[in-house]
């Protein structure tokens, strides 16, 4: 990121353009932490809220308050209602700069100049070439599901139990356990952390239910430890079926050699569903 540089041996007189180019480096860097989600930064991409409602009665569009990325610049989206024409052409995303009288100063000429100025994304009718129609620009979770070229499954393909009746074992008993995860396409990324107070076995189940037809994989980027008697083993996980359709379950290896008791298992499993 661009950085200026105030040090020097003798005084440098400050310019309006230092300004300038510290809000350019704060630019280059949002647009880099877009990139990372395969955001082409010329394509305007809706970060967060930005709802928009259309009253073809009234002739009025609205949109709620949110984010939104235009040209690569990160803009705040202030609710707001926009009244249209039918025959006004194109509705699009657009810069609209206000200023904010918050930063009313005076030059040296003693007029007033405002110095701050507010930068929002609003919707405005005609759009013009190179705009993108309003109906057309996507949300963040929608150019993630792309650019990671998973099927567009619906989120009911996953349906979690509660945890204490997922985890099965050989006369096991947990004593507490946190599985928590986030769902990306039909790909879930589940943080494990189980603690064992009781095992016979050597292994435990963790069912998890998938829509019928779905078949659960376990990526190879897994990685689950198991922590017993001051030893670290790691662990293997292979998507396994019980029967059915529905009770897909993960089976958890153990390769110490030795029963679970007392044994804690921390990690991170990494499930596709496939159909």
């Amino acid at each position: 990121m661009n950085t200026l540089k105030t040090i020097f041996s003798a005084a440098v007189a400050p310019d309006w353009d230092d300004f300038g180019w510290m809000q350019d480096g704060i630019k280059d860097a949002f647009t880099g932490i877009l990139s990372t989600y395969g955001i082409d930064t010329g394509v305007p991409i809706i970060l967060s809220g930005c709802e928009v409602t259309l009253n073809v009665p009234s002739l009025e569009i609205s949109s709620t308050a949110g984010y939104i990325s235009l040209d690569g610049e990160v803009l705040k989206v202030d609710a707001h209602t926009l009244s249209y024409t039918e025959e006004g052409g194109m509705i699009s995303w657009r810069v609209v700069e206000t200023d904010d009288p918050s930063g009313a100063e005076q030059d040296s000429n003693g007029n007033t100049v405002q110095c701050y100025q507010k930068r929002r994304a609003q919707l405005v009718q005609p759009g013009s070439a190179p705009e993108v129609p309003y109906y057309e620009v996507k949300t963040l979770v929608e150019v993630m599901r792309e650019s990671m070229k998973v099927d567009d499954l619906s989120l009911s393909a996953w349906h979690l139990q509660e945890y204490r009746s997922y985890i099965s074992g050989s006369g096991l008993t947990v004593g507490s356990s946190d599985l928590r995860y986030i769902i990306l396409g039909n790909t879930m990324i589940m943080d494990v952390d189980i603690h064992i107070v009781v095992s016979t076995g050597i292994s435990i189940k963790i069912d998890i239910k998938g829509a019928t037809g779905y078949d659960i994989a376990v990526d190879s980027h897994s990685m689950l430890l198991l922590y017993l008697s001051g030893v670290m083993y790691p662990l293997s996980a292979d998507g396994k079926s019980s029967g059915t359709d529905e009770d897909k379950v993960v089976v958890v290896g153990n390769d110490s050699g030795s029963v679970w008791s007392g044994a804690r298992i921390r990690g991170q499993l990494i499930l596709q569903v496939t159909k």
